[in-house]
């Protein structure tokens, strides 16, 4: 009888264990879910591979709030929304896509894009690698941006952030690109009859496996474009009057390559052109030897945009411009066969910055 008792006693105790246990598993799980998506799922989107379409990210962001910036006169300038969508080339595809909004209505948004042929990536680890990349940016690496920005831009205290966006390129075994788009719009101008905004990227081109030995692939090359006049699908341009745009390096200053064009310094070089879409875009080239060959270079690519002023009750989504990028023979190596770079790719990914009227309240 005494045994029976001890053994149910343990029998018991042991339940106890076993339910405290549990608890304290989904607390934790609870905290943890917490942490990591501190926002509710309606002001998330995330989209996997091959569910990405402008109809489902256009729809999602009419549903949640405008940006709270202060107009002066209603009369004279509208309030803007807007959002980035991925720009796929012919051989890639976009990956993953997500996007949040912030309490004053700013539109944050991630997207990766890769070879065409390549398996999709996991839906949980694509949203962890993009709250990682939205979440983790802190006000000193802000002020760092802005003050690359400031200088290039006329009146850079002025503009209002509108939206942000990140799409990553990754290049199995080589390198990887990252692309960072911000929108800014004036909204004080005073003008009745046209549009002021402003975009500002930051393009991380960050080579694999270099090293100062001449050993793995190293920075040589990209080419970062800025297209306008554009349409996005069945999504219109905004009609642009006028654009100025300035170039800056990750230095204080530039450097011309050397006469052989391949060791040390980098160079910068913009061009325009107007047919059939209006363009600017930048080549940047890295000497072999030059310390930005081996870590990561950054490039801030800054375009001033006039726009027209749309009629009160269009409210319609348009493209306002797209920034694209290709990595044409973009890194270099000494290998066996001696000096090689990666193949030709030029075709372009990025994304496109779209903007729409709101009624102002």
């Amino acid at each position: 009888m005494v045994l029976d008792r001890l053994k149910e006693e343990g029998k018991a105790k042991t339940l106890r264990r076993a339910a405290m246990a549990v608890v304290l598993f989904l607390l934790l799980a609870a905290t943890l879910a917490g942490a990591a998506t501190p926002e509710t799922d309606a002001e998330t989107l995330l989209l996997s591979a091959g569910n990405v379409s402008p109809e489902r990210v256009t729809e999602w962001r009419d549903q949640m709030p405008v940006p709270s910036y202060t107009i002066r006169n209603g009369s004279l300038c509208f309030r803007y929304v807007s959002i980035f969508l991925p720009e796929e080339s012919d051989d890639t595809t976009v990956d993953g896509y997500y996007a949040r909004i912030l309490p004053d209505g700013r539109t944050l948004s991630y997207a990766e894009v890769k070879d065409a042929s390549a398996p999709a990536s996991d839906p949980t680890a694509f949203r962890a690698r993009a709250e990682a990349s939205l979440y983790s940016r802190n006000d000193t690496e802000e002020r760092w941006m802005q003050e690359r920005f400031r200088p290039m831009i006329a009146f850079f205290d002025g503009y209002t952030e509108l939206a942000r966006h990140t799409t990553v390129r990754d290049y199995p075994g080589v390198g990887e690109v990252a692309a960072t788009t911000i929108l800014y719009h004036y909204p004080n101008d005073g003008d009745p009859d046209n549009e002021y905004f402003c975009t500002c990227s930051c393009i991380v081109e960050t080579p694999r496996n270099a090293s100062s030995g001449g050993e793995g692939w190293r920075n040589r090359r990209m080419d970062v474009h800025y297209i306008l006049n554009a349409t996005y699908g069945d999504i219109p341009q905004f009609d642009i009057l006028a654009t100025s745009f300035n170039p800056q390096t990750s230095r204080d200053r530039l450097r011309t390559l050397d006469i052989s064009g391949h060791l040390l310094g980098w160079l910068v070089a913009s061009h325009s052109r107007y047919f059939p879409e209006e363009e600017v875009f930048w080549n940047v080239e890295v000497g072999y030897c030059d310390e930005l060959a081996t870590e990561p270079l950054h490039f801030f690519p800054t375009l001033e945009i006039v726009g027209i002023q749309p009629p009160e009750n269009e409210t319609g989504w348009h493209v306002l411009a797209k920034t694209g990028m290709d990595m044409d023979e973009g890194w270099a190596r000494i290998g066996w066969r001696g000096y090689e770079t990666t193949p030709e790719s030029p075709d372009t990914w990025g994304h496109a910055l779209l903007v729409r009227t709101v009624p102002d309240a």
